[in-house]
């Protein structure tokens, strides 16, 4: 399980889809989610009906989350590389209104539950803001997108990478 995460328009999907791209050339099975999926994604991302607090949209993505373990375990198991456009790092920065080293406990504990899988390959997708804004100039945003500060968030990922020690890649 690899995983990616980063602000918006830092450039995760792109990342995403040149690692795909060099691992199916050197003859990998490889697959690619992107989260929150299906109903999940509808539901935070999209609904006129709901107003989530951060507290229920990380318990939210943490069922979505348990629920994806179960098939990318079966799809590692069958020899298949999962790449995920975003993973727990995104629950802690977006939804934990502090930094993840402040509650290492609660990371340790709630993010990573038995239930969810670890990564194997954790990195945080990093881009300079202005091109970060112009990438999502005419791009529609969703709920969460809508109520956030994209410098906040760009130095709460920066962080979480330095606390955790996860590489930063620089796009």
């Amino acid at each position: 399980l690899i995983t990616l995460d980063g602000v918006d328009g830092s450039g995760k999907t792109t990342q995403a889809k040149l690692l795909i791209k060099e691992l199916e050339e050197n003859g990998f099975n490889v697959v690619y989610i992107k989260e929150p999926d299906g109903v999940f994604r509808d539901l935070l991302l999209h609904s006129e009906y709901y107003d989530f607090s951060l507290k229920e949209q990380l318990l939210l993505f943490i069922v979505n989350r348990i629920q994806d373990s179960k098939y990318i375990k079966e799809m590692i198991d069958n020899g298949i590389i999962v790449v995920s456009d975003r993973f727990t790092n995104s629950s802690i920065v977006y939804q934990l209104e502090e930094l993840a080293c402040v509650y290492e406990d609660l990371y340790e504990n709630l993010i990573y539950d038995k239930d969810i899988l670890v990564p194997n390959y954790d990195f945080i997708v990093d881009a300079d803001i202005d091109i970060i804004n112009v990438r999502n100039e005419y791009k529609t945003k969703d709920k969460i997108e809508n109520s956030i500060d994209l410098i906040q968030i760009k130095t709460r990922f920066i962080k979480l990478s330095e606390c955790n020690n996860i590489p930063l890649i620089s796009t």
